[in-house]
């Protein structure tokens, strides 16, 4: 009986540890499909209380999962427009079990007044021009990410320029807002003048059981101000997606929906010595 028990508890083990290998889960998604609305850029700058000024890129991309290697590669075609560049009909590779969510705040104080000087931040998986879907594949075994999510909330939790966080990491589901206290200038009738304010980070992402993406937003806006003007910047990344397998949305967007693009003159001086995004392309 002893003998009994101890190989219905192997073979229970056996089961667990079987449901919960990634490799596995990802054999099922091999030949699925999917669709997504991507917005690569989209921002906005107001100075005082004028007319907002806007630039919008987007447009509609499909991945297909070609196969899930023994050394725990997705390998995927891309087809579809991204980031910087026309439609592509493109295979990459990427490292799902290795791919975490997960997010590293730059800051940089120093004078240690509780006020940021600069300020940056990456989100891992990173975009990347080179590998496009890449932030889309996560691993999808939820507890592999709380070391990594946990360590950055830390981090951020012992930053003195930090004035709030709220984060959540749930089953597939991430989301934080962190408000950072900046000082840096604004140009006001040609004059660079010394200004206060906030730097805002917004995510949020799901994922699916195979971890594919739903959706995936970040965005940071800056808000600048002294007693003479106020500056608001923003800017971010989305994408959507708009169906989960097969044909979907019925109409392939690499054979040339137009690329959206209302764009708007901001110069580049209006980023005022914040390091705007750097990080978030890998």
């Amino acid at each position: 009986m002893k003998t009994e028990r101890m190989l219905l508890l192997a073979l229970t083990m056996g089961i667990l540890l079987l449901a919960m290998s990634p490799r596995v889960t990802h054999a099922a998604i091999i030949g699925n499909t999917y669709y997504f609305t991507g917005t690569w850029m989209e921002s906005s700058y107001q100075e005082d209380n004028n007319p907002v000024f806007t630039s919008t890129s987007s447009e509609q991309f499909k991945m297909e999962i070609l196969n899930v290697t023994a050394g725990d590669l997705i390998e995927y075609n891309y087809q579809g427009f991204a980031f910087g560049s026309g439609p592509r009909n493109e295979n990459y590779t990427t490292p799902f079990q290795d791919n975490k969510v997960y997010f590293d705040l730059y800051t940089f104080n120093p004078d240690n007044d509780s006020l940021a000087e600069s300020t940056d931040i990456d989100i891992y998986p990173t975009m990347s021009s080179g590998n496009p879907a890449r932030h889309l594949l996560v691993n999808p075994i939820w507890i592999t990410h709380d070391v990594d999510w946990n360590a950055a909330v830390a981090d951020v939790n012992s930053d003195s320029t930090v004035s709030s966080i709220v984060e959540s990491a749930n089953e597939g589901a991430f989301t934080f807002t962190i408000i950072v206290n900046v000082n840096g200038t604004i140009e006001v009738g040609g004059d660079f003048q010394k200004a206060n304010g906030t730097y805002t980070y917004t995510f949020v992402a799901s994922y699916d059981s195979d971890g594919i993406a739903l959706n995936w937003a970040f965005s940071q806006a800056m808000n600048l101000h002294n007693e003479n003007a106020t500056q608001r910047y923003t800017v971010g990344s989305s994408f959507t997606r708009t169906s989960g397998v097969g044909p979907g949305i019925g109409i392939d967007p690499f054979m040339g929906i137009p690329l959206i693009y209302v764009a708007a003159s901001v110069p580049v001086v209006l980023i005022i010595g914040l390091l705007i995004g750097k990080k978030m392309w890998g």
